[in-house]
């Protein structure tokens, strides 16, 4: 059922995604902070690579954003990521914190971008509407919904991907939806997950649950 959230600046919404990967990546790296384990860099390694999503047959683009200021979206994976936060934002490395009310989703502004292995993080991506010039901005999250086609069982996936996502639910009655948590760092590995699963013979579709300050889509 689509519902307009009012109240929050930044809402959720399921695309299916597409990407294609490349194993050269530009060293943009500004420098290492041992202590809480956050590599810094002048930019997104991966924002050199092709990535979006498929819909209704054709590829609509994500352009990553590759410069100051970042619009940052923050994950902690576990106790140490809400350290790093709490200490980005001691040191004022971090700014216009906003947390969404009900979970651990951080949205930041930050002078670098940066990773770490106890944290998911998402640059921001400029939507080119079929080509035709910049629409809306979006975050993605590590969040996969996906359908099979018919005849087909959960388990083979479950299998292959044990250590790249976990099945957090099942919805739906006669068109049964999968819902998987993905153990990622970052939203160019989100999507190149949802591209790998759509090119499975057993899936129909699989998206990425992604941030939009437009619509959201309830599951």
């Amino acid at each position: 059922m689509n519902k307009l959230y009012r109240s929050i600046p930044l809402l959720l919404v399921f695309i299916t995604c597409l990407c294609s990967c490349s194993s050269d990546n530009d060293d943009e790296t500004a420098y290492y902070d041992s202590e809480y384990q956050v590599t810094f860099y002048k930019k997104p390694p991966y924002a050199h690579l092709e990535q979006g999503h498929w819909y209704d047959g054709k590829f609509i683009k994500y352009i990553p954003n590759a410069k100051a200021p970042y619009y940052l979206l923050l994950i902690p994976k576990d106790a140490e990521g809400k350290k790093i936060i709490d200490n980005l934002v001691e040191k004022k490395m971090v700014s216009d914190i906003y947390k969404r009310e009900n979970s651990d989703h951080y949205f930041v502004t930050s002078d670098s971008y940066f990773e770490s292995p106890h944290l998911y993080v998402s640059d921001h991506y400029y939507l080119n509407n079929n080509n035709n010039g910049i629409g809306d901005i979006l975050r993605v999250t590590p969040l996969i919904s996906l359908k099979l086609k018919d005849n087909y069982g959960i388990e083979n996936i479950q299998r292959k991907y044990i250590n790249s996502m976990t099945l957090k639910e099942t919805k739906g009655k006669g068109l049964t939806v999968y819902y998987f948590d993905c153990h990622v760092t970052n939203s160019y590995e989100a999507l190149k997950l949802a591209s790998e699963l759509c090119q499975r013979e057993d899936v129909s579709w699989a998206e990425t649950s992604n941030y939009s300050p437009i619509y959201t889509f309830d599951n």
